[in-house]
């Protein structure tokens, strides 16, 4: 599966340091071998998965037909289901 960044996710990046993007990008990069990794949510982000990377959350969709998976928001823990 190939990996796609939202462009409000790569916004996202620029407000976190370099120790953190490292943390997140690694724990990204697991995704396309393991892609249900992630926490399935509910509610109105139904149909997208949460992976944690303690405190930040980095919400996702995978699209089957095309072989995606669609990276749609890093964001802190306390931000990211608002």
């Amino acid at each position: 599966m190939q990996i796609v960044y939202l462009p409000k996710t790569k916004k996202h990046f620029r407000q976190l340091d370099k120790k953190q993007i490292s943390r997140i990008i690694n724990a990204i990069e697991l995704l396309p071998t393991t892609p249900d990794l992630g926490k399935q949510l509910v509610g109105k982000l139904r149909g997208k998965r949460s992976l944690r990377v303690w405190p930040y959350r980095v919400v996702y969709s995978l699209d089957q037909k095309q072989n995606l998976i669609i990276i749609e928001a890093v964001q802190h823990r306390k931000e990211v289901y608002r």
